[in-house]
């Protein structure tokens, strides 16, 4: 630390570095200063002077008759009016907005040509011309009624005068002038939200209908909000426009008042006064509506205003020195007058700990991580089943390859009472049998994973119990001679094998051969254009009739592909989502679980991943690799039969990539299917099973790790390790 730094700040010298000299003198720091920002401030305040003096000190402008005509009676029935109006025709327009926007992005050309229609008839309609048409309606339709067309068969019947009125009128342009431009708002915000996003929801398997509403549109509307204010505002401005149907509202009462009284300048200022507080109130609103759905868009973002001032304002209140909040994951979190905010029971960090750390089981903790001590007499694995840890059959709770929710204890969870002879009673009853660590919040996977497993009775209840929920049964996929084209491009070119259940594929090969395609055809992500995929005899999209292949319906789709999870090489996460909400929303959604369990599951499956602490955060407060880890976790909340990897580690740093292998590694002993594509060659040689090599959308070799990896056959295979390894 320089001398100057800790004079002036008083900062303790970071070890390893120098210590200041003891004379060094003091200095004191003066701000840089702008003559030019400074003659602009000043020339800016004198422009606001001279146009308040021009205004406030005019008489001509007649501020007594303003103040006289500004609270009136009629004045206020006309903004009542206009206010009434605005809401109804944006109530109306955004109601209509929506649909018209999903329906300009639908698959059906003919409902997206309808969509396009209607915005550009009713954009293109100035809203004096409009109004004035629905007014006179009824000089082209004496009736209008329901029915069935050319049969003469008639549901209802209704004069159009007795029908429309000047005020559904003037509601009813408004509301279809306003959603043709809300509706193109919409579409823009919704083209605005990442493929991936959409990708990962349907690889979720939520269904369509929550897709849009829970995934797309909460995105959409970062980039709809400035765009539909905008519209709001010229809504209300435009109000004004309905004096041609001689109704009342605010501008048409002052053009009555002033066409009496003649003080036409102070009358146009009562109207012009109302609309900026209108407009003010709408711009507040605005701000606080886009601080709502920018949440998880920025890591660090600003405190409210408003929120500031009220929280000063709290803590001047007797008593309220210190008071406490609930966060949204559950966790409760301090806030004194300096404004840190920790959570509960959390104790101050020195100044020289830059990452936390861990900590003896006794200190209160979150996660506390049981294994058994180090003179363990289970009998280590040997060869290949060593190097990647001893595999648990598919279907059985291993010992040394189970990843279960009773290797971990969560505080708060609803667990099972240990029993006796059990893991958790065992640990706590010998202090030499066991070996208990607390993860804190930022430690890395392998942290987490370090602590030697528990070797849990094969009897024990508990054991049992937490297996069982936490483990499923692998699931085999085959792959019958897939083919897929984009145009003339065939990627995939009669592509077959079989990766048994409980089994670890790894798919290598250089860009453009066609890994990720044919990952993506598992879970139907891409339809194939020839052969079929199944997973334990069951067809992911389509319904088999002798020789011919159905297409599910997309419903029936993504019920079939919450068995196949997905962890994609850009993460996909959810941003306006917490972590914990990441991870709860597929189950829900799905009906597995319910809300509850569905966040006991996540919390655990975090815990098993080394975030238990991070449950409330946003992905854009999380590293590369934290985040890569949820998006595993949020793969494995709907206990997958497959777990499809797509190059899990390209987009992170190198000193991100093994916390994310280990895991994965982790994840190979459970007993589920992995299917990997990776450049990871030392990663494939330690967890693979089987190795598949693809080269111009077909596999040129498969085998063992030692066989291709060793002693590869195929020409082109040893081409590629000679520049890899």
């Amino acid at each position: 630390m320089s001398d100057i730094t800790h004079a002036v700040g008083g900062a303790l010298p970071t070890p390893g570095m120098p210590a200041a000299r003891g004379d060094a003198p003091r200095f004191r720091i003066v701000p840089a200063r702008y003559r030019a920002r400074t003659a602009s401030t000043v020339l800016a305040a004198a422009l606001v002077a001279l146009v308040l003096n021009s205004v406030l000190g005019n008489p001509q402008w007649g501020w007594p008759v303003f103040a006289e005509w500004f609270l009136s009676a009629p004045v206020l029935s006309g903004l009542a009016r206009t206010l009434l109006l605005t809401a109804l025709g944006a109530l109306f327009g955004f109601a209509l907005g929506v649909p018209l926007a999903l329906a300009r992005v639908s698959r059906s050309p003919l409902v997206a040509a309808c969509a396009w229609a209607f915005i550009w008839l009713f954009r293109s309609i100035p809203l004096v011309v409009l109004l004035l048409i629905l007014n006179n309606l009824g000089y082209l339709y004496d009736h209008v009624w329901l029915g069935v067309p050319f049969t003469g068969i008639t549901f209802a019947d209704v004069a159009t005068t007795d029908l429309i009125s000047p005020f559904c009128a003037a509601v009813l342009g408004l509301t279809l002038n306003h959603a043709a431009f809300a509706a193109e708002g919409i579409r823009g915000g919704i083209l605005s939200v990442d493929p991936g996003q959409l990708e990962a929801a349907a690889a979720l398997g939520l269904p369509r209908a929550r897709q849009a509403t829970r995934i797309v549109l909460p995105q959409a509307m970062r980039a709809f909000l400035p765009v539909a204010f905008n519209d709001l505002i010229s809504l209300a401005k435009g109000t004004s426009m309905v004096y041609v149907l001689a109704m009342p509202e605010l501008f048409y009462t002052v053009q009555v008042i002033y066409r009496r009284n003649l003080e036409v300048i102070p009358l146009l200022m009562v109207a012009t006064v109302w609309y900026l507080i209108i407009l003010t109130v709408l711009s507040i609103v605005q701000a606080q509506v886009e601080r709502r759905y920018a949440r998880g868009a920025v890591r660090n973002p600003a405190r409210s205003p408003f929120a500031a001032i009220v929280g000063k304002l709290t803590d001047a209140l007797p008593g309220r020195r210190e008071r406490a909040t609930t966060r949204r994951d559950g966790t409760v979190e301090a806030s004194g007058p300096s404004g840190v905010r920790r959570g509960a029971g959390d104790a101050p960090r020195a100044a020289g700990d830059a990452q936390p750390r861990m900590k003896p089981s006794s200190a209160p903790a979150s996660l506390q991580r049981i294994g058994p001590s180090a003179t363990s007499s289970a009998a280590p694995a040997s060869g290949a089943e060593f190097a990647r840890g001893a595999r648990a059959p598919a279907g059985t709770a291993g010992a040394s390859g189970e990843m279960g929710a009773e290797a971990f204890r969560v505080s708060g969870a609803s667990d099972v009472p240990a029993a006796p002879g059990s893991v958790a009673s065992s640990a706590s009853a010998s202090s030499t049998g066991a070996a208990a660590w607390v993860v804190s919040e930022a430690s890395d996977v392998s942290d987490a994973f370090a602590a030697p497993r528990a070797s849990a009775d094969a009897t024990s209840p508990v054991a049992a119990a937490r297996a069982s929920a936490s483990v499923r049964r692998g699931g085999e996929v085959a792959v019958q001679r897939v083919s897929k084209s984009f145009g003339q491009h065939k990627v995939l070119d009669d592509v077959s094998f079989v990766a048994p259940a409980g089994s670890v594929t790894v798919i290598l090969g250089q860009s453009g051969s066609g890994k990720s395609t044919l990952l993506r055809t598992i879970n139907h992500l891409e339809r194939v254009d020839g052969g079929f995929i199944d997973i334990d005899g069951e067809l992911i999209g389509y319904r088999r009739d002798g020789d011919t292949l159905y297409e599910l319906k997309e419903k029936d789709v993504l019920r079939r592909r919450v068995d196949v999870g997905m962890v994609f090489q850009n993460f996909n996460l959810f941003p306006h989502l917490t972590v914990l909400e990441n991870i709860v929303e597929a189950p829900v959604a799905s009906g597995r679980a319910t809300r509850a369990e569905a966040e006991r599951v996540a919390r655990e499956l975090l815990a098993r991943v080394g975030l238990a602490a991070k449950a409330g955060a946003y992905s854009r407060q999380l590293s590369g690799g934290q985040q890569q880890r949820v998006a595993i976790a949020r793969a494995l909340a709907l206990k997958p039969k497959v777990l499809l990897f797509d190059e899990p580690t390209s987009a992170l740093d190198p000193e991100l990539v093994n916390e994310v292998l280990d895991v994965i590694k982790e994840l190979a002993r459970s007993g589920t299917t992995l299917v990997i594509v990776t450049h990871e060659i030392g990663f494939a040689r330690e967890v693979a099973d089987t190795i598949l090599f693809m080269e111009h959308g077909r596999i040129v070799e498969a085998g063992p790790p030692a066989q291709v990896l060793g002693a590869p056959a195929h020409p082109r295979t040893r081409a590629f390790l000679s520049k890899v390894l």
